[in-house]
């Protein structure tokens, strides 16, 4: 499945961020305006945006998760995003997805941005990563949030149908045991994974029980991918994103990552 992560883990009172519902965003008091060009977007309008963009394009929020720092003056928020049925929009299927992390600033600290992939990673130490940068755009006047909105999404679907493609390559690469011992090897020397995850990720690949495993079951790039994943589930936030992003580039499954 798509991923969204997000990692909060600076001091409140130094001015990191805190978890709030979306309906708590509505009760924030209106940003204050530092310039004459200045416009700050109202963070509960802005995911009120996203979500209208969303629907509009036979999507819905499946997990959605929001922080804002002590004084309100920035946000940080994840959705996961998964399809309506009869949607024809171009997420992957079964077994992947598509996340989108995001941020915004009241108080002109950073513009707001979007990015999108199957894994996304938002910190309120301003770090902010995914497989493609959707947005990146000043509160100015003559910010149209409905148009920034649809530019966004069409840029996310057309990296999401990049990545359909590589999903279906991987699935459509069959490898036999030595190449798949090969790929774990190089992971562990290019230190994708530690090393303390080898058994498990042998284990899920090649031991016994594989009916209770039927996603590692194929004998294919995908199959491995997934033995892969499974393993990694089990490190932390932060180095599991890593391995995450390691682990694409290896086996070739994102078209791109963009860091902040």
């Amino acid at each position: 499945m798509a991923q969204a992560q997000m990692m909060l883990h600076a001091d409140e009172k130094k001015g990191g961020a805190a978890p709030i519902s979306r309906d708590a965003l509505a009760n924030l008091p209106d940003p204050e305006v530092l310039g004459s060009r200045h416009r700050p977007i109202r963070f509960n309008r802005l995911v009120e945006a996203i979500q209208m963009e969303a629907d509009a394009r036979g999507l819905f929020v499946m997990k959605e998760q929001y922080a804002i720092t002590r004084d309100n003056g920035r946000l940080f928020g994840t959705m996961d995003l998964g399809i309506r049925e009869g949607s024809e929009a171009p997420i992957p299927g079964e077994g992947t997805g598509m996340a989108i992390g995001f941020r915004s600033a009241s108080d002109q600290s950073f513009t707001l941005q979007m990015v999108a992939g199957n894994r996304v990673f938002v910190c309120d130490n301003l770090a902010l990563s995914g497989d493609v940068m959707a947005l990146k755009r000043k509160h100015t006047i003559g910010l149209e949030l409905e148009e920034v909105m649809a530019g966004t999404f069409d840029r996310l679907l057309e990296h999401s149908g990049k990545l359909i493609r590589s999903v279906e390559t991987l699935q459509a690469h069959e490898i036999s045991d030595i190449q798949a011992r090969s790929v774990i090897y190089r992971a562990l020397v290019e230190k994708v994974i530690p090393l303390k995850l080898f058994h498990d990720v042998h284990a899920a690949y090649f031991g016994p029980g594989i009916e209770d495993r039927p996603d590692c079951a194929p004998r294919t790039a995908w199959g491995l991918h997934n033995a892969f994943t499974r393993a990694i589930k089990g490190l932390g936030v932060a180095p599991g994103w890593e391995a995450n992003v390691g682990l694409g580039r290896l086996l070739g499954l994102r078209s791109g990552r963009e860091d902040n």
